[in-house]
């Protein structure tokens, strides 16, 4: 007998925790005359997408039904093609009524006035019994990073922060991205979305908006005297899926990322997440990648180990917080996913009713790289990229921090906007001493491992690496642009023992006649506790 995969209640909620909102400023009213498209959905009993084949959810007998964020609805997904067909074609139990179907993911939205004729209908199309989902992945929390009272905001200075002072009104031109979240409305501060799609209804009072969806646009498109976006020519698709409560379900999830695909659009921003994923939402972030879209996520505001679902799909670029210290945020999600971090506190930001918040959040950081990539591919040069070369050229010139390479706190690194618009300009010196921290060898004894990173375009040699108080010197003979290079130096006698914490000081010189952009980053300082 096909079995059932019942889903608790888990819905995606904006990614903004407690520390998403912190000011609220209001203005004027919003300015008469905005239209908004809406999208119907017309409810039919056949398909009106070709189907497209996915991997069995659980087994080629499984039924899936998902929490729904509406009342006595339902969300039900079939394991193929034909038992889709054949579920459409059954007369539905009195006591239900068609909502909506997303044939390319053979997925039906229903309303039910009792559970029990639910239960019925889909015992008619040959289901019974319960299995049970997969596990949540398991999480743990995190005690480092720098806490939000002690954070260094960016407020209206994030785009000076990143290296590329001023205004760049052509960046993104030509550029579509999709929004997903509460829904744009108008702003002084913004130019009118290309498009706006309602999975669900705008309130009557379209100053009553959430605030979330205007405040990621206004990140990504800000060309007002107050906000600065990074891509503020970039065509911005409005796709409200996010109710005023902050929630959306699989299906609404879903059908906005479809209609993302079908808009045609090269970037999809998601400050949204949840705890557990699912089938449903991690086959539609596929298919949009399928399409050529590049996919950028919020890490989560959780402080957990483990990212937030759609962070953690496979293929997506999944973003984490930074302050203007630099430093990795203590709520900010981090996993072996983490594809890079950006800054996301005390950020200006627009608001529904021609208002202004302050935001903090991994929400702010995703659509600071979405706007980043769209300036990549379309930066006013006449160079153009691809969605996809453009996503692989920012997470390549990343300021590298933590250990080397990749890692879970870091990603690849920092966004750093300078070094993809100078990536051309020959002859850039640009040494950086980006981290030092204990490590120990397989007897077990103690060194200090120190990381140089070359951030500039011309190839360096004989750095000289110093380190106090044990007065150790080594070289790095030559690294290449964009490489980086780590040092181990044993400590012996100056290695810290518990209890008793050994401040070490890390130099770099670089070679005669070598002028660096800044030397501000060739000393490092810190305080290590014995491991």
């Amino acid at each position: 007998m096909p079995r059932i995969l019942r889903y608790a209640p888990a819905l995606l909620m904006l990614v903004a925790g407690g520390v998403a909102f912190l000011v609220a400023r209001r203005l004027s009213t919003l300015p008469d005359g905005i239209v908004l498209d809406r999208m119907v959905e017309t409810v039919t009993r056949t398909p009106r997408h070709p189907l497209h084949s996915k991997s069995a959810p659980s087994s080629p007998r499984t039924l899936e039904i998902f929490s729904s964020a509406r009342p006595e609805e339902t969300i039900l997904r079939f394991p193929d093609s034909e038992s889709y067909l054949a579920a459409l074609a059954t007369p539905l139990a009195a006591g239900l009524e068609w909502r909506g179907q997303l044939d390319r993911l053979e997925t039906i939205r229903l309303h039910y006035t009792h559970w029990a004729s639910l239960a019925q209908w889909v015992a008619a199309l040959g289901y019974s019994g319960f299995s049970e989902p997969p596990p949540a992945p398991s999480v743990g929390l995190r005690s480092d990073g720098v806490d939000s009272s002690q954070a260094l905001g960016f407020e209206r200075n994030s785009v000076d922060w990143l290296g590329v002072p001023g205004r760049h009104p052509q960046w993104g031109a030509g550029v579509r991205i999709a929004i997903i979240d509460s829904g744009v409305v108008a702003h002084p501060e913004l130019r009118p979305a290309t498009e706006s799609i309602e999975i669900v209804p705008f309130p009557q009072d379209l100053s009553k908006t959430h605030p979330h969806g205007t405040s990621v646009a206004s990140v990504i498109q800000g060309q007002g005297p107050r906000i600065n976006g990074l891509a503020p020519a970039a065509e911005i698709i409005s796709i409200r899926a996010i109710d005023d409560e902050g929630q959306t379900d699989a299906y609404d999830f879903a059908a906005a990322l479809l209609a993302a695909i079908d808009a045609r659009v090269d970037l999809v921003n998601l400050s949204v997440g949840s705890l557990t994923g699912s089938s449903l939402e991690a086959d539609a972030v596929q298919q949009a990648i399928d399409a050529g879209i590049v996919v950028v996520a919020a890490a989560g505001n959780d402080a957990h180990d483990h990212l937030r679902f759609p962070a953690a799909y496979p293929g997506v670029i999944s973003v984490g917080a930074i302050d203007a210290g630099g430093e990795r945020m203590a709520f900010s999600n981090t996993g072996d996913h983490l594809a890079i971090v950006a800054p996301g506190v005390a950020m200006l930001t627009a608001a529904p009713g021609n208002g202004y918040i302050l935001t903090s959040g991994t929400s702010v950081s995703a659509p600071l790289v979405t706007a980043a990539i769209a300036a990549t591919m379309s930066d006013g040069s006449g160079r153009h990229l691809s969605a996809r070369q453009a996503a692989d050229l920012v997470l390549s010139l990343t300021d590298d921090m933590g250990p080397a390479g990749r890692d879970p706190e870091y990603g690849f690194g920092i966004l750093n906007l300078s070094r993809i618009m100078n990536r051309s300009t020959m002859g850039i010196v640009d040494a950086c001493l980006t981290d030092q921290r204990l490590v120990r060898n397989a007897t077990g004894q103690l060194s200090l491992r120190v990381t140089v990173q070359n951030r500039g375009t011309a190839t360096l040699t004989n750095i000289l690496v110093r380190i106090e108080p044990t007065g150790s010197l080594a070289s790095i003979g030559l690294l290449k642009a964009g490489a980086v290079h780590s040092l181990d130096f044993p400590l012996g006698e100056f290695a810290p023992s518990i209890g008793l914490p050994v401040t070490f000081t890390s130099q770099i010189t670089l070679s005669q006649g070598a002028a660096d952009i800044s030397q501000e980053d060739h000393q490092l300082t810190t305080r290590i506790f014995a491991p």
